[in-house]
């Protein structure tokens, strides 16, 4: 049961209303759609807090630090260009990784293996590092796979795959997540 039961829900904050309905139209699928409504329930479940230390700062896409530098929704949802793709997915994967809890230990091989060696898929107990709510939590990591997807929708599947790796990774980790806020 939520700490936050007895407690009359907050109404959504403009920041979070704006964006969603951006990425909820931008139609990008069943899994992304999950990864949308996982990120509306976490952040239910904190109240939309608005915290002073957001996500790492270090390490994440230009084009998220672009955006919030430009107030996030105030502004046209930035356009990740094509042949920015390869450096983005590289810069996500890796800032990706540096986000994860230390009972996630890195791999050696290929995007996912770095983030998720573990077959037997364990939550671990910690998980400060991701446990951030507000316009500087999870919605940069949602507005990133976004633009990625945007980017690569019309090309071939190879190039798609990787996208649906990193939004099911994410969907996994917040749905953790989620259920560790709601004890």
């Amino acid at each position: 049961m939520s700490s936050t039961a007895n407690v009359a829900p907050k109404p959504e904050p403009q920041w979070f209303v704006l964006a969603y309905n951006v990425f909820v139209a931008g139609g990008l699928g069943s899994t992304y759609g999950d990864l949308l409504t996982t990120f509306a329930t976490l952040e239910k479940t904190l109240g939309f807090q608005q915290v002073r230390m957001g996500l790492q700062v270090k390490g994440r896409p230009e084009l998220l630090s672009f955006w919030v530098g430009r107030g996030r929704m105030k502004r046209a949802m930035p356009v990740l260009k094509m042949e920015d793709i390869p450096e983005f997915c590289d810069t996500w994967w890796a800032w990706w990784r540096s986000l994860q809890p230390g009972w996630r230990k890195p791999g050696s091989v290929g995007h996912m293996q770095h983030v998720r060696p573990c077959l037997t898929h364990l939550y671990g107990d910690k998980w400060t590092s991701l446990n951030v709510s507000g316009p500087n939590g999870w919605l940069g990591i949602v507005a990133t796979l976004f633009w990625w997807e945007k980017a690569v929708e019309k090309l071939e599947a190879s190039v798609r795959d990787e996208w649906m790796e990193a939004v099911s990774d994410s969907l996994w980790m917040l749905k953790g997540l989620v259920t560790f806020t709601q004890k």
